[in-house]
């Protein structure tokens, strides 16, 4: 049954010897026929040999049993002049076959790995992570997928360089998985420009070193702080779900010492209703899900309180009222009537009754 590589003929190939072998269950016979058809590649062939070479092969793939087919494709993999069939069909297969070429092979294209991204199990995704070198549409559709595993894999890629653009995105990513964040900030990519741009994202006290690390100006600081809410507004700006990233960005506020009534105003005129929510959430101790029936209550006792107890001015207050309308009840017209008993719900409500409240709502949510 042995025969030596010289049965491959120069410019062809021992269509029998094939299959001959393919008909061979024992581990010689399997690991002789990957050897063949690894070296059948590596030499030139003609067009009519190729198709028939690739035909052949495509037929015992679909019936060589899991072992082989895995074999097939660690062998398969590296190498750069496998038919693209091949490899698509292997890609194609149960995770421990497709993972080798997923992870290796040169032959997929982006819209191939992209597909593998978006429709296919979060273990082919984590495969795809380990690649050497992937362009930025394929970063993105990895971290667009949102998998702690496949982001950490991809932070912990070596062989990788991830463009400006995409180590913000996974910065944003960590805010919901911290533990990523001391990770990232050894990737080669950190450098001070971006360490202001993610600067936020972090926990309070990788934000002290990073600040040491790059001399951090407090100024860039407050414009990169800026602009990454800004990204966070632009998808939802009209609406008021509280993300884990908007919520993170109102907790950075608060340890910052920047939660105060023009900030509360600022959010509303700019139309930043979740940012809003949370920083009043923030501010007041109270859960994001508890501020829309506090901005409900009657005669606007709940604002009222809330003001009051923060030692909110009044025309500040009035403020917050006109424009936080849209939140309450859809409506940003205001009568002089709800204004008028607003007001005057603010001069008669003393601060020490305002505090007695939020202290209630605190401890009892379902009282609001």
């Amino acid at each position: 049954m042995k025969r030596s590589q010289n049965d491959l003929k120069a410019g062809g190939f021992d269509t029998s010897l094939l299959l001959e072998l393919a008909q061979d269950s024992s581990q010689y016979g399997r690991g002789e026929l990957a050897t063949r058809i690894c070296g059948l590649f590596q030499n030139r062939l003609t067009e009519e040999e190729e198709k028939l070479a690739t035909s052949i092969l495509l037929s015992l793939i679909k019936q060589a049993e899991e072992d082989f087919k895995e074999t097939l494709s660690m062998r398969l993999a590296p190498l750069e002049y496998i038919p693209r069939e091949v490899i698509l069909t292997l890609a194609d297969d149960k995770i421990s076959i497709a993972a080798y070429v997923l992870r290796e092979s040169s032959l997929l294209k982006d819209k191939e790995l992209i597909y593998m991204i978006k429709e296919r199990a979060v273990e082919y995704t984590r495969e795809i992570a380990k690649r050497e070198s992937l362009t930025p549409i394929v970063l993105t559709s990895l971290v667009d997928k949102s998998d702690e595993t496949t982001i950490g894999t991809l932070i912990g890629n070596k062989d990788l360089v991830i463009p400006h653009e995409i180590v913000k995105k996974i910065a944003h990513f960590t805010m919901r998985a911290q533990s990523l964040q001391e990770p990232l900030l050894l990737r080669p990519e950190i450098n001070s420009d971006i360490a202001a741009e993610i600067y936020v994202c972090l926990s309070q006290v990788l934000r002290v070193d990073l600040a040491r690390r790059f001399k951090l100006d407090k100024n860039i600081i407050n414009k990169a702080v800026d602009d990454t809410l800004d990204s966070f507004m632009q998808s939802s700006r009209a609406r008021i779900e509280v993300s884990k990233e908007v919520m993170t960005m109102a907790i950075y506020a608060s340890e910052e010492n920047q939660i105060n009534a023009k900030a509360l105003i600022t959010a509303l005129r700019r139309s930043q209703y979740s940012y809003f929510i949370a920083l009043l959430a923030t501010w007041m101790q109270i859960s994001s899900g508890s501020v829309i029936p506090l901005l409900e209550r009657n005669n606007a006792q709940g604002l009222v309180a809330f003001c009051r107890a923060k030692n909110i001015q009044k025309p500040e207050f009035a403020s917050i009222f006109l424009l936080s309308r849209g939140l309450r009840t859809g409506n940003k017209e205001v009568n002089k009537t709800e204004l008028s008993t607003a007001l005057l719900s603010f001069e008669r409500m003393k601060q020490s009754e305002a505090q007695k409240h939020l202290n209630m709502w605190r401890k009892n949510p379902s009282l609001i």
